[in-house]
């Protein structure tokens, strides 16, 4: 029965179950971020910008290169979950959602954190169809513009809600920049150790880990048809005129 193969196997699974209903509640996510001891996970009434997209999607990039831009403002970022753009909307607080073609960022997110796969799938599902549900009251930001064209990110973002941001680092010794700053944002985290599994730039050891879990989700029907169904919501996303 297909409701059981999605049931908890170990103890991690329900450590991830228990992260996710916790940072997709509107109540319980300000909570969470506090017990995390960051604050800066949800967007507290008083936050500028919040920066969020499913994880892998560039999240931390454009933080770095918004903060390069404008240091003032006071950014939320990183919680991945619905309560976030649920609290933001409800408080009208700007808001960019970042969003990355499904195989893409499913792979890296279960290369990353050694999430089960179809769990990766519904994440993605789950998120993205709270991105629908608010997707008047937010900038839409798809991978490939935020990785080669910073400055339409922040267009959007300037025609949305009238923010005053700077210019967008576009030199390359600019995204050097930037690149040096999301491998000290994940050195923070991390202690100061880099795993080049988890670090948010583009590495060899992933690429070589890739193939594996893609040749298991093509071999995989349940797998397969999640990946269907959440390509079919990406494309509805980033195809559809607001």
């Amino acid at each position: 029965m297909k409701w059981l193969q999605a049931l908890p196997r170990k103890p991690s699974d329900l450590t991830y179950l228990a992260r996710r209903y916790a940072t997709d509640s509107r109540i319980i996510a300000p909570a969470y971020a506090l017990a995390q001891r960051r604050s800066e996970l949800f967007p507290f009434l008083g936050t500028d910008l919040l920066v969020e997209g499913y994880p892998r999607s560039a999240n931390t990039y454009l933080l770095c290169a918004l903060k390069w831009s404008d240091p003032q403002y006071k950014y939320a970022s990183h919680m991945h979950g619905c309560g976030s753009i649920e609290f933001a909307a409800r408080h009208g607080i700007p808001m960019v959602i970042l969003i990355r073609e499904p195989l893409r960022a499913v792979v890296s997110l279960a290369i990353r954190e050694g999430f089960r796969l179809d769990y990766c799938f519904e994440w993605y599902l789950k998120y993205y169809k709270c991105v629908v549900a608010h997707r008047s009251s937010l900038v839409l930001a798809d991978f490939p513009i935020v990785t080669s064209d910073l400055e339409c990110v922040y267009e959007g973002l300037r025609s949305r809600y009238e923010l005053a941001l700077g210019r967008a680092p576009k030199k390359p010794s600019e995204i050097s920049e930037i690149l040096a700053m999301v491998v000290y944002s994940e050195m923070r985290v991390s202690g100061g150790v880099i795993d080049p599994l988890k670090v948010a730039i583009p590495t060899i050891e992933k690429l070589e880990t890739a193939p594996k879990l893609e040749r298991e989700i093509d071999r995989s029907s349940r797998l397969s048809m999640l990946l269907g169904a959440c390509t079919r919501q990406y494309h509805e996303l980033t195809e559809a005129k607001v």
